[in-house]
């Protein structure tokens, strides 16, 4: 599970691009998992702890604007992927069920112009939920991954 405070911004590629690898980091682990955003959390030593409730705005417009971004970013597509808002506090909480995928539906690959200084042309990343921690894989890892030779699942 991850929580975070605020959605990216989605009128800009990067913000795209950090929801569309927030997202697929669960779809390529191999439990999947659940990231919510409306949440502060703050380190106790001993891991993050909820601290504070930070509703957002979710409407119909951002609910379609998200699925878009996901469906034109993460290939293939993630299956039976869910999207929940909750009400709480005059706003919502956002949350994404991410259900362990298979093996051969694996790598989901993230796919856009994330840094907009790279010009033309687009940036992708395979981004992994390990634990606690979301990692991305090396180009030399991802080669190996492609060519057979090892597994997202460990």
């Amino acid at each position: 599970m991850e929580v975070k405070s605020q959605l990216p911004d989605l009128s800009k590629s990067a913000g795209k691009f950090t929801l569309a690898k927030d997202v697929a980091q669960f779809a390529n682990s191999r439990l999947g998992g659940i990231l919510v955003y409306g949440m502060f959390t703050k380190n106790k030593g001993n891991g993050d702890e909820v601290c504070r409730i930070a509703p957002i705005s979710v409407d119909e417009r951002l609910k379609k604007s998200i699925e878009a971004v996901l469906r034109n970013q993460i290939h293939p597509a993630i299956a039976n992927l869910h999207i929940y808002s909750v009400s709480i506090d005059g706003g919502n909480l956002l949350y994404f069920h991410v259900p362990a995928q298979s093996d051969p539906a694996k790598p989901f690959i993230v796919e856009g112009s994330g840094i907009v200084e790279l010009g033309k042309g687009s940036v992708f990343a395979v981004p992994i939920r390990n634990g606690g921690q979301a990692i991305q894989i090396t180009g030399k890892s991802l080669h190996a991954l492609l060519a057979g030779k090892i597994s997202l699942s460990g």
